[in-house]
């Protein structure tokens, strides 16, 4: 499984479901439900204007949305099954987040990869959110990692 930004929490969610259909994960700069958490609490400002946003955004967006709650709800009590290969790279800047909130974001994605037997964590330098149009060499190459290792 290969999960970009909220696509990380699907990934682990159909992880913990599915454990038999997954044979590794690499997370891409992925979203993080403590993070949410923590911008609510201490940016609410900027947790409102990104609401206001998607307001105006499409059907899709607005659908994904809705149930973003929910999502991180059922992230909160997934669990990544034992044995699968887990990468997380982590992007370290975001220009429309924060340099104070971006090194809270990783610093969740720390928390959670403490939570995960064996897993590796990629910072990447200068990496942006996308790090996958960015720099797709470094995501084929984690990729390749994940799925050479044995479960």
């Amino acid at each position: 499984m290969v999960g970009h930004s909220f696509g990380g929490i699907y990934a682990r969610v159909f992880a913990d479901m599915y454990p038999k259909e997954v044979v590794g994960m690499v997370l891409i700069d992925r979203s993080q439900e403590s993070f949410n958490d923590w911008l609510g609490e201490n940016e609410p400002d900027r947790l409102k204007a990104a609401q206001s946003n998607i307001a105006k955004a499409g059907e899709g967006v607005q659908a994904e949305f809705a149930a973003v709650d929910t999502s991180y709800s059922q992230a909160r009590t997934a669990k990544v099954p034992g044995g699968i290969p887990v990468t997380l790279l982590s992007a370290t800047e975001d220009e429309n987040m924060p340099a104070e909130a971006r090194k809270v974001w990783i610093e969740k994605h720390k928390e959670w990869l403490a939570t995960v037997a064996g897993s590796k964590h990629i910072i990447v330098e200068k990496g942006i959110h996308f790090i996958q149009a960015q720099q797709p060499a470094l995501v084929i190459e984690a990729i390749k990692q994940v799925s050479k290792q044995p479960r």
